[in-house]
């Protein structure tokens, strides 16, 4: 893709527990991000770990940061998406994008492949989980309580 600079605004968060695991992780995904090749955080700001409660689950903690980045290319964000699935993106510069069409072109079949890799991995940690608890099913049968 177009190797045009492009600034967004991108938030992540960590969800997980303890409190210290997830100030840690994010404290790590923030210092990543700031390593990666094509990438420049140009401010941040880190929210503190928050207890939240999802369904049943009161032990969580939530923490998030919103950064400033600038990207060298289309393809470096789109690939940065992928890579630390942000909650949301808001480009802020350029206001108007141009493609090349055949380099659009391979990046959308690149993306094609890993969805179909991440598909493939979760399918398969599927059948794996059905055929295991088959198994548990099967002791837990046979034994006489």
């Amino acid at each position: 893709m177009e190797d045009q600079k492009l600034l967004a605004n991108v938030v992540l968060e960590i969800v997980g527990s303890p409190k210290e695991h997830v100030d840690e992780t994010l404290k790590f995904v923030i210092n990543k991000i700031k390593e990666e090749k094509g990438i420049k955080v140009t401010h941040q700001e880190v929210g503190n770990a928050e207890n939240i409660e999802v369904g049943n689950i009161k032990s969580l903690f939530s923490a998030f940061v919103e950064l400033d980045v600038e990207f060298n290319s289309v393809a470096r964000l789109l690939n940065f998406c992928f890579d630390f699935m942000p909650s949301s993106v808001e480009v802020l510069e350029p206001e108007e994008l141009s493609l090349d069409f055949h380099k659009f072109s391979s990046f959308l079949n690149d993306l094609l492949a890993q969805l179909h890799k991440y598909d493939m991995a979760l399918k398969n940690t599927n059948a794996k989980n059905i055929l295991l608890q088959r198994e548990l099913e099967k002791l837990k049968g046979g034994k006489k309580e």
